[in-house]
């Protein structure tokens, strides 16, 4: 039929009931794929039952808005950025902590439920100039990384880009090498603390 085909229902009575249950039932709540009308319902929700939800892989169901993420700190929800080149993952990170809460701990984690591979960050774009030297260490631990390899396949982030995930460590070490990467990546080691809190009050609540 003619006109808008988005969601514009938003939450139904049973699915507000639905959200209120899960609550009580201290489940934690992901907000991504809903519709932009169902977010703000289940946000407002979130606020009057002093309740955290999260967001995995922030933009992946539609872009949030400034708002939308405020308010989800302000309930104590934890929100994730999804993959990207190390500059582009660096700004992505470094941008959502722009909405931590004070007294809270600050992180941002990667959410890699991108919807395929063929969405995961190819080369970056300046590699041939300025690659990843292998091998290369670790951010913590002292563990030394080589091209990963699967049978007979060798992979490179400078020519494969994020080719599967065991390349994330690649990608991470290729922050560090990025302007504010170091900033960027205490926030990305922050965030299983960050979780885990996140975690801790929706026992608390609901």
């Amino acid at each position: 039929p003619p006109g808008p085909q988005c969601n514009a229902r938003g939450l139904t009575p049973l699915g507000a009931y639905l959200v209120r249950r899960l609550m009580a039932a201290h489940v934690l709540i992901e907000v991504d794929h809903l519709s932009e009308r169902a977010r703000d319902s289940v946000l407002a929700l979130a606020r009057r039952h002093h309740y955290p939800v999260i967001s995995s892989h922030n933009g992946t169901g539609g872009s949030w808005t400034p708002s939308q993420l405020r308010r989800l700190a302000a309930v104590g929800g934890l929100a994730s950025v999804t993959p990207g080149t190390a500059p582009e993952l660096v700004a992505k990170i470094l941008r959502q902590a722009r909405y931590r809460t004070r007294g809270r701990v600050a992180g941002v984690g990667i959410g890699t439920d991108t919807g395929g591979f063929s969405s995961l960050p190819g080369p970056r774009a300046d590699a041939s100039a300025h690659p990843l030297r292998y091998p290369f260490r670790a951010y913590a631990g002292g563990v030394t990384f080589r091209r990963e390899r699967t049978g007979q396949r060798v992979f490179d982030l400078n020519t494969d880009g994020v080719a599967q995930y065991g390349l994330l460590a690649d990608l991470i070490a290729d922050m560090r090498r990025v302007p504010h990467g170091r900033r960027a990546l205490a926030l990305l080691f922050s965030s299983a603390e960050a979780y885990l809190e996140m975690w801790q009050r929706s026992g608390a609540r609901g």
